[in-house]
């Protein structure tokens, strides 16, 4: 018969452990005979065999098992618990029973896309024949084993005991995914899979981050100055072969521009070229210093834009009534165009005005600058002079 678990250390990192439980967890006290009979190993075995694998900074653990004797389960969870090294237990089929309290020794507990865990009130066999003392002395022990697993189970979901009780209560609870993480058995859905089903680029961009931290691993390995490519982060992540995680990370890699391309770049018209034209910046500046973009509006909020249109309203309307008041429509686009302060240009639209010699009879079809043709050009030297620098200014 197979053991029900299996332990090893990365080759190319022996402080990190990858191991897997897969059957029914082995219990202490089985007889000899049962353990000879079966190749059952108890759960004292697993915990050597864990030792075994000297000092470890990270235990990968992935379980799939319908459970087992409920106080060997608990050593387990225990052991793993106080563990110095920091647990990884991943879901890859179900953690059934007992395989629920050792998945909650983990740090992170993860479910694979399709995994369940199955809660459920401790069980015995009583096989024979028993009076009714016995039956309820049986009973008051399977409630004790009860609560102390209401109270290992509060400890890590953080939930009351009232809640777990009616969970328990429900007898035999299946819980997918997101049923697992709201309960607090699970913190987290398998990232791989739910990166390949997503379409958002940002999605990859906060696995890639979370993936420095086995980039960081390695560095240390290897002295402090090691790289690590995209193909032996998932090597490393996922326990691949190097010729399995070249293919995935090239895939991975297609995939990430693929989407990128389906959310929309950064080309004209595009919501990130809009935006960086309205602030005057480039997009592919945005891209790579958001806080210029931050930096950009906060100076636009300090300018105060609802008091300059208001102050611009003013002046044109200004330059507006005098050159109507004048006859001097026609100075209307170049004062307005130039920038010219409201009083400077009033004035030199009357002393244009003056200029043409008819102040008496001001009117837009006899102006200085333009319209029929007068006897003698008005004096423009002399409109000038008095402000001695280039219009708009």
């Amino acid at each position: 018969m197979k053991p029900w678990f299996k332990t090893r250390a990365l080759a190319d990192n022996p402080r990190r452990a990858h191991v897997v439980i897969d059957r029914p967890i082995g219990s202490d006290y089985a007889p000899d005979w049962i353990k000879d009979f079966v190749s059952e190993r108890p759960a004292r075995d697993f915990i050597a065999a864990v030792d075994a694998l000297g000092d470890l900074d990270d235990i990968d653990l992935e379980i799939n098992t319908p459970g087992g004797d409920v106080a060997s389960g608990v050593r387990i969870f225990n052991y793993l618990k106080n563990h110095p090294a920091k647990v990884h237990v991943r879901v890859t089929g179900q953690a059934a029973s007992i395989g629920v309290a050792i998945m909650l020794a983990g740090d992170t507990r993860t479910m694979g896309v399709g995994t369940t865990i199955m809660t459920h009130r401790a069980s015995s066999l009583m096989v024979g024949f028993f009076n009714a003392q016995e039956m309820r002395d049986t009973a008051d022990n399977l409630s004790k084993f009860d609560d102390a697993l209401v109270d290992l189970m509060v400890t890590v979901t953080g939930k009351s005991a009232d809640e777990i009780n009616a969970l328990l209560d429900g007898g035999d609870t299946v819980m997918g995914a997101d049923e697992a993480i709201e309960m607090g058995f699970a913190t987290d859905k398998d990232a791989k899979l739910e990166a390949v089903a997503c379409s958002d680029p940002a999605m990859f961009m906060r696995q890639l981050r979370d993936y420095g931290e086995l980039v960081n691993l390695r560095a240390r390995v290897a002295g402090g100055n090691a790289t690590m490519s995209a193909a032996d982060a998932l090597a490393l992540a996922f326990d691949l072969t190097p010729e399995e995680a070249e293919t995935q990370a090239a895939d991975l890699g297609d995939q990430i521009i693929a989407l990128r391309q389906q959310a929309g770049g950064s080309g004209e018209g595009q919501p990130l070229a809009l935006i960086a034209s309205a602030l005057g910046l480039e997009a592919s500046a945005i891209q790579q210093t958001p806080q210029a973009a931050v930096d950009a509006i906060q100076t636009l909020q300090a300018a105060q834009p609802e008091q300059a249109v208001a102050a611009e309203r003013t002046r044109v309307s200004s330059i507006i009534k005098a050159c109507q008041t004048a006859g001097q429509p026609q100075l209307m686009d170049k004062l307005i165009g130039n920038g010219m302060a409201e009083q400077q240009a009033s004035e030199y639209i009357y002393d244009v005005a003056a200029a043409g010699g008819d102040s008496q009879n001001i009117h837009n079809s006899h102006s200085p600058e333009g319209g029929q043709k007068q006897k003698a050009q008005p004096n423009y030297v002399n409109a000038y002079a008095r402000y001695n620098r280039k219009p708009g200014a």
